[in-house]
């Protein structure tokens, strides 16, 4: 049998931000006949809106499970029928979203296929160091902390701040330390920062840092990242600091651009 309707026009936005809203329609001929409509789409896709349909087909969104049922009766606007919706979560990387709708009349069905791409930003580390730290009596040097990192998203990015965790052994702590706060969790990337940062290590053992990133997309979606582990080994036992490079703090408005 031939397609039960026949379709004049379709569009779906091509790339959306996680929470930016994606629009999808289809026109067809009118005076066409059918049963109803069936939407059908991805986990983690929240539908916000139904184009041209009675309110009344809401009642039962909280039964909605990637698949809505809209009966022909419902439809407002003969030849049309378009919704919009979102990425309700944070993807690790672009992933591409598919929608399926069903006309459906009797045993008959034509379904026709969406596709589009959910991106974000993303960041790449060029550049880090140092790969290790290993202190004892042969060695006690450290390199300085750096990072350089580029955005190779599609999406620009904004509001970027660093991170640091530290997991160590009883015997061991690490501690990153300015002159005017003791103790702080977050490398701080502000133009007006003076005060140079590093970290104080003390007492002898073994442990791993971990340095990430926090940042926002245009539709003020945050991420966080993790983009360098670095292990310690102390083994003789003693208190060194560790300077924290300027390479980080001066290169905020590098990464707010979009990459050719």
């Amino acid at each position: 049998m031939g397609n039960l309707i026949s379709i004049t026009d379709k569009y779906i936005s091509p790339k959306v931000l996680p929470t930016e809203y994606s629009s999808c329609w289809i026109k067809w001929k009118k005076g066409v006949t059918f049963d109803k409509i069936i939407l059908r789409y991805e986990a983690d896709i929240d539908i916000h809106r139904l184009f041209n349909i009675d309110d009344k087909v809401f009642d039962s969104k909280d039964k909605w499970s990637g698949k809505i049922t809209i009966p022909k009766n419902v439809i407002q606007v003969d030849g049309f029928f378009g919704f919009t919706s979102y990425y309700t979560e944070i993807p690790a990387d672009e992933r591409k979203i598919s929608y399926a709708v069903d006309i459906v009349s009797g045993n008959n069905v034509q379904t026709i296929h969406f596709e589009n791409v959910v991106t974000r930003p993303m960041l790449e580390v060029v550049k880090a160091t140092p790969d290790h730290i290993q202190i004892s009596k042969c060695s006690s040097h450290v390199e300085p902390f750096s990072m350089k990192m580029k955005n190779i998203g599609n999406a620009a990015l904004h509001n970027l701040s660093y991170f640091i965790e530290f997991t160590t052994t009883d015997k061991l702590t690490v501690e990153l330390t300015t002159e005017t706060d003791p103790k702080s969790k977050e490398i701080t990337l502000k133009p007006e920062q003076m005060t140079a940062q590093k970290l104080t290590i003390k007492g002898k053992g073994n442990g791993l840092i971990r340095m990430g990133a926090e940042y926002y997309d245009d539709y003020n979606a945050k991420y966080e990242d993790i983009f360098k582990e670095i292990p310690i080994i102390v083994e003789e036992e003693e208190l060194q600091t560790v300077p924290i490079s300027e390479q980080i703090e001066k290169q905020e408005t590098e990464l707010l651009t979009i990459p050719n």
